[in-house]
């Protein structure tokens, strides 16, 4: 629920002319409105996640604004770890396959997401690669 607050001017005029009753005028201008309810984006990149070597791994972020005004846009980029192709960068899910490694690592990954003419938003996420018991 959004808390508009609305501030106006109030004018009265008292006019009198001879031989004639006076009269009243009342003016409310509206000045202004002013949304006490700013437009916030929240976001989550999802929980850190433990996963084996080839697993297919899905990131699932979650941005929302607090009202209705527009398209978010989205992108999801790799921060560390060893370098992976993520899939559909470009919307609130990414996937990947977890690497083969020979040790355990980890990959970061950043969400963003932004409202037109709005501050960007990030969060981010933290995938363990553990290596697979099984010998190739």
């Amino acid at each position: 629920m959004s808390i508009v607050i609305i501030t106006f001017a109030l004018s009265i005029l008292l006019s009198a002319c001879i031989n004639h009753a006076p009269t009243w005028m009342l003016d409310a201008g509206l000045a202004g409105a002013v949304l006490a309810d700013p437009l916030t984006v929240t976001i989550d990149a999802g929980p850190d996640k433990t996963v084996t070597a080839r697993d297919i791994v899905t990131l699932d972020g979650l941005a929302r604004a607090s009202r209705e005004s527009g398209s978010l846009v989205f992108e999801w980029i790799q921060t560390g770890g060893p370098v992976v192709e993520l899939s559909s960068t470009g919307i609130e899910t990414a996937s990947f396959v977890a690497p083969s490694l020979n040790r355990e690592a980890s990959l970061t990954f950043q969400f963003s997401a932004q409202l037109a003419g709005r501050d960007l938003k990030n969060d981010s996420v933290t995938i363990v690669v553990e290596p697979s018991s099984v010998k190739e």
